[in-house]
């Protein structure tokens, strides 16, 4: 398996997902080939929301976590502007991520990454058209 994705918020610059779950930046000068979604780095975590045989998955660097009923998210947000996303699978925490939120120029908040993250993965609606943006097959 891999995966050609999209750097988040950096539509330009393309990110490859290898079969062993490397992170690696796209070295080609273009790329023809249909995105399979997104990815963001923050520090030294690559985060990405893909598709795969017809199924979205999350990543944190090399754990994989396949989106589906079993999969819960929640986002929270702190006073100090502290953000967390948590993913519970059957009722147990299988990840926590805690970070800073990002503030613009403008001393604004940042688009967030997790915040989309989260708002997708507990909406079959918008997993159903993302899973159609990204599919594996070309028309």
């Amino acid at each position: 398996m891999k995966a050609v994705l999209q750097v988040w918020n950096v539509p330009w610059l393309k990110v490859v997902l290898a079969s062993n779950g490397r992170f690696s930046l796209w070295q080609g000068v273009i790329f023809k080939g249909r995105i399979q979604g997104l990815a963001y780095r923050l520090e030294r975590d690559w985060f990405a929301i893909y598709s795969r045989t017809g199924t979205l998955q999350f990543r944190k660097n090399t754990e994989e976590f396949s989106v589906n009923h079993d999969l819960r998210c929640a986002y929270e947000r702190s006073s100090d502007g502290t953000r967390c996303l948590v993913l519970n699978r059957h009722g147990r925490e299988v990840l926590r991520h805690r970070y800073r939120m990002i503030m613009n120029a403008d001393g604004e908040e940042a688009e967030d990454f997790f915040l989309w993250a989260a708002l997708l993965l507990n909406d079959k609606t918008r997993q159903t058209r993302m899973l159609e943006a990204w599919s594996e097959n070309l028309p």
